[in-house]
């Protein structure tokens, strides 16, 4: 069976600050620090190295990831969830959403979208004490996507949505029959 190490970095963003960036300093062996910028429209920054997307609407903010260059990138990972903090009860909650691929027209360049975050699905088991408490509920699939510092990974979700990342590693073993 071969070694998969999962490093988190579960990054929860404050939404009320209008332009933050986050820069992690608690490096865990050798993960990379990620830069994470969040735009919007009212003070949305077009700088040389994502001028060519738009700028977020009203209803909208920008995240902007610039992950650093590794040597061996191939073994990595990167796990993008987005969603919202709820007090819940003790169901199993999701957000019926998904997070859309799209490509910039005219650069070929890809980012990614939510556009609703409202619609939430749940099981229906009994709670046998109706307390509630406060989960971060996501979609029920999250984004898996390859390791690429050579862009930045740009998202546009509603004001109200968090995002959420971690990365994985591999040792690159191979195991043979």
């Amino acid at each position: 069976m071969s070694k998969c190490y999962l490093f988190i970095f579960a990054v929860i963003l404050s939404i009320t600050l209008t332009t933050e960036v986050i820069a992690k300093n608690d490096v865990v062996g050798d993960i990379p620090e990620i830069n994470i910028e969040t735009y919007y429209q009212t003070k949305y920054q077009s700088i040389e190295a994502i001028k060519m997307f738009p700028p977020p609407t009203a209803k909208q903010k920008m995240y902007v990831l610039t992950l650093p260059k590794l040597t061996e990138e191939h073994n990595y990972k990167i796990e993008i969830e987005v969603g919202k903090t709820l007090q819940l009860d003790c169901n199993r909650h999701y957000l019926l959403s998904k997070i859309k691929r799209q490509s910039l027209v005219g650069w070929g360049y890809i980012y990614y979208s939510l556009e609703d975050i409202s619609k939430l699905v749940s099981t229906r088991k009994g709670c046998l004490n109706s307390e509630l408490k406060l989960q971060f509920v996501t979609q029920s699939k999250p984004l898996v996507l390859t390791y690429n510092s050579r862009l930045p990974l740009v998202f546009y979700v509603p004001k109200a949505a968090q995002l959420r990342y971690r990365i994985w590693r591999t040792d690159n073993n191979y195991i043979y029959n």
